[in-house]
């Protein structure tokens, strides 16, 4: 994930401050993301989903840990 997104990484850390982001926000901003080739762009947008989903308020509002999204980007893989 992190290479596929690395070119709009300034993008995705400049988009909010804030540590909590709603599902159907970060979704439409994952479809503006530009320079971004990937075949299975939807499997990686469910995945996104499954893996930083933080908690639901209703059915048609989820919330995203999108701090926690940005700290993965830019984590460096430990050696081995």
């Amino acid at each position: 994930m992190r290479i596929v997104l690395r070119e709009n990484f300034d993008r995705i850390a400049d988009r909010t401050p804030d540590e909590l982001l709603p599902w159907s926000e970060f979704e439409t901003f994952y479809h503006t993301m530009e320079n971004f080739e990937y075949p299975h762009k939807d499997k990686l947008l469910e995945f996104i989903k499954y893996f930083f989903l933080d908690h639901i308020v209703s059915p048609d509002l989820l919330m995203m840990n999108y701090m926690a999204f940005k700290e993965h980007l830019l984590s460096t893989r430990p050696p081995g």
